[in-house]
């Protein structure tokens, strides 16, 4: 069997230089872009300690002073600690300050202790790169998912960094330990350096991956975001309501839509002002939060003055009760702006989708407006549940609010069943 090739060790340690200066540019563009990623200010800082120690190594000779190897070995220790301490950050873990200091001062002391022991001193500082590693995994599976190929990559990176550290550290403490003479320590030691290599590489790649999925992540969300009340908007609300009629339809299971209009908001504008209009927005919302319980029902702005809350799962009763106390604590709770004590009221219209019914979620929210204008044309402050066997031309004489088209030029879904039922046309 031919014997594995011995790898030139300088040209490995230029190349992990290489790497390094690489990583240090990443993480630099990163958050000069994102200046609220404290993350990326750790990880730089990292980049820069392992780019100083790789470059004191590679020009080590022989007779270079035994400070400026124990420099470089620290150096690039401590890069690791940085490193773990901006993937805690970036997870919104406190950073454990002490604790990386007290590490390094430790590998400080035994480094200076065995100076003259190249040997064991190899082996102190490949294990103690083997302690941030090792304290990264813990992360990754705590806020790792399989949807997240960032965090299987940089935990890869991390795996192959412990066994490659472990392996050069074993045989380097044996031979100096003069426990066992390891013959081909030049091939364990540079094999072993190609593998931490490839983990550094791993964990580069790996950790700004995750930061790309977290800012996609944050961008998904801002696009379902109502900015001024935090609830979801228009576009998620249709999303989720069109996900839910399809579960609730293959469960057999009810659901309900409540359609929310704050009465007269116009005029809350036109005499008070806008701030004094979107602070009233976001009592209304506060107030409306505090009833609900439950992950699963969603409250969303959805226009102006307009709400709309989905009840997945639950029936005409528990959504008229909602609703019902909706209208008597938004009407209880006073709106306190510079000194001046105001009241909202609110007007809701409740339809609910029975299971076997062949009614899609058009025709639902197309029920719940229709219940909605029925509040208010009876006066405003009060609820009503949508009962088709009520319904007239005469009593819905506005259009639905919602577009409900899923292409431009198409027609409304369930328009013709409308038109028989006399209910309003979308529009």
């Amino acid at each position: 069997m031919q014997a594995l090739p011995l790898l030139d060790f300088k040209t490995l340690e230029v190349v992990n230089l290489v790497v390094a200066i690489i990583a240090a540019v990443v993480w630099a563009t990163t958050g000069l872009a994102y200046r609220g990623l404290p993350a990326a200010r750790y990880l730089f800082g990292s980049s820069l300690a392992v780019a100083f120690g790789a470059a004191l190594k590679t020009g080590l000779t022989p007779d270079s002073a035994a400070w400026i190897s124990i420099l470089a070995l620290e150096s690039i220790v401590c890069g690791l600690w940085l490193l773990y301490c901006g993937v805690r950050s970036f997870f919104g873990r406190p950073i454990r300050a002490r604790q990386a200091a007290a590490a390094l001062l430790v590998t400080l002391t035994l480094l200076i202790v065995f100076h003259q022991r190249w040997l064991l001193r190899e082996a102190i500082f490949v294990f103690a790169q083997i302690l941030p590693l090792f304290l990264l995994l813990p992360l990754f599976v705590k806020h790792g998912s399989r949807n997240s190929f960032g965090i299987q990559l940089a935990a890869a990176g991390a795996v192959i960094g412990i066994f490659s550290y472990l392996t050069i550290g074993l045989a380097c403490a044996a031979k100096g330990l003069e426990l066992y003479a390891i013959p081909s320590l030049e091939h364990v030691q540079t094999y072993g350096l190609l593998l931490g290599m490839v983990s550094a590489s791993l964990l580069v790649f790996g950790i700004a991956l995750m930061i790309i999925e977290h800012l996609l992540h944050e961008a998904e969300n801002m696009a379902k975001r109502d900015e001024l009340t935090g609830i979801s908007n228009r576009r998620d609300f249709m999303f989720q309501i069109e996900r839910v009629h399809a579960l609730c339809a293959a469960a057999n299971m009810p659901y309900c839509v409540l359609l929310i209009d704050i009465d007269k908001f116009k005029n809350w504008n036109d005499s008070y002002g806008h701030a004094v209009g979107d602070e009233a927005l976001r009592h209304f919302t506060r107030t409306a939060l505090d009833q609900l319980h439950g992950d699963t029902r969603l409250l969303a702005r959805t226009g102006g003055d307009e709400f709309s809350l989905l009840l997945p799962g639950e029936g005409a009763e528990q959504a008229a009760e909602i609703a019902k106390t909706l209208v008597e604590q938004v009407r209880a709770r006073a709106v306190c702006v510079n000194g001046k004590v105001l009241h909202l009221t609110v007007s809701v219209g409740v339809a609910v989708y029975m299971p076997g019914s062949q009614a899609g979620y058009n025709d639902i929210l197309a029920h719940a407006d229709v219940a909605l204008y029925g509040s208010k044309n009876a006066g405003r402050n009060r609820y009503t549940v949508f009962d088709k066997r009520n319904v007239r031309d005469d009593d819905a004489p506005f259009p639905a609010r919602f577009r409900l088209v899923d292409k431009p030029g198409a027609p409304p879904a369930g328009v013709g069943e409308r038109r028989k039922q006399g209910l309003p046309q979308s529009g």
